[in-house]
C-alpha cells in the first residue's frame, strides 16, 4: 500500500462504524467470518467502514452500542454518517471484505449467512458492491485511504493490494 507514512490510521474493530473526511486511513481489525463494508466518495474525500460481525437486523431491545454488530443496523448508521458528511450516493465505492470460515468448520453457517446479508441489505438500498473478496478460508483486511481516493485488501499478513474500478472480482462464491 503506497500510502505516506505520516496518514493518520483508524482502526475499526468489530461492530464499528466509522467515518473520515479529507485524510487518513480507515482500516479494518483482521477479518475472520466477519465483513467488513467500505464505502468511498473519492471526489469529495468521504470514507465510512462498518465491520459487520452478525447476519441481519439488531434483535429488538437490545443494547444501543451493539446495535452495530449486525448487517442491517451497521449498513444504517455508516449511509446515515455518510449522508452527513455529504457524502454524494451515486459517487460512491462500495468495497466487501471477509465472510471468510478461518477455522475451516463444516458446519460454521455464520460465515455464508454474512455474506448473503450484506448482499442482500445493499440490493435492498439499491447499492451496489465495486469490488469484493468474500469467502474462503484466509482472513483479510479492508483499507480506505481517503486522500488518496483508493480501497485496498489484504489477504492474511501478505501485502494490501489496490482495488481497481470495474477491474476483476477477487471473490469466492458463498
Amino acid at each position: 500500500m503506497s500510502t505516506s507514512k505520516a496518514a493518520h490510521i483508524t482502526d475499526v474493530e468489530a461492530g464499528q462504524v466509522r467515518l473520515l473526511r479529507g485524510r487518513g486511513v480507515l482500516r479494518s481489525t483482521p477479518l475472520g467470518s466477519c465483513i467488513a463494508v467500505g464505502a468511498l466518495d473519492a471526489a469529495d474525500r468521504v470514507g465510512a467502514m462498518a465491520h459487520i460481525m452478525l447476519p441481519g437486523p439488531a434483535p429488538a431491545g437490545g443494547p444501543g452500542a451493539a446495535r452495530t454488530r449486525y448487517a442491517a443496523d451497521a449498513l444504517d448508521e455508516m449511509l446515515m454518517q455518510l449522508h452527513c458528511a455529504g457524502a454524494r450516493f451515486e459517487d460512491l465505492e462500495l468495497a466487501a471484505v471477509g465472510g471468510a470460515n478461518v477455522l475451516q468448520r463444516p458446519d460454521d453457517a455464520l460465515c455464508a449467512a454474512n455474506i448473503r446479508s450484506v448482499l442482500r441489505l445493499l440490493g435492498q438500498i439499491g447499492l451496489c458492491l465495486s469490488h469484493q473478496s468474500l469467502g474462503g478460508c484466509v482472513r483479510r483486511r479492508l483499507w480506505i485511504d481517503v486522500a488518496e481516493g483508493a480501497m485496498y485488501c489484504a489477504d492474511g499478513d501478505g501485502e494490501a493490494h489496490r482495488f481497481r474500478v470495474g477491474g476483476v472480482v477477487m471473490a469466492e462464491e458463498p
